[in-house]
């Protein structure tokens, strides 16, 4: 009986634990609990996710399979002050990809 309670206990740890650093929409990347920090890396993701929390103010994608960043498609991130994306196939980063 106590082996049973310890190891409910223990799952429902794992299950909190994994609900704090989640990101609702991106099943692949981790979030800090305020969604100021996101992180895709090593996700083989192809192209920048579009549903990033706009709380964001880092961003990490590196070791993906990334090859533009398209127009416009961070200005929706006002906080963001550091993206990574090193350790992609990036070959173009269009001139409006962060807005005007």
């Amino acid at each position: 009986m106590k082996a049973h309670a310890v190891y409910l206990l223990m799952l429902t740890m794992a299950i909190k634990a994994h609900a704090d650093d989640s990101c609702l929409g991106l099943p692949d990347c981790f979030c800090s609990k305020d969604k100021t920090s996101v992180n895709c890396e090593g996700r083989q993701l192809i192209e920048i996710p579009n549903n990033i929390p706009a709380t964001a103010k880092k961003l990490y994608l590196s070791y993906n399979h990334i090859t533009v960043v398209k127009p416009y498609q961070l200005a929706y991130l006002p906080h963001l002050t550091l993206i990574k994306l090193d350790h992609n196939s990036i070959a173009a980063v269009d001139a409006f990809a962060f807005g005007n």
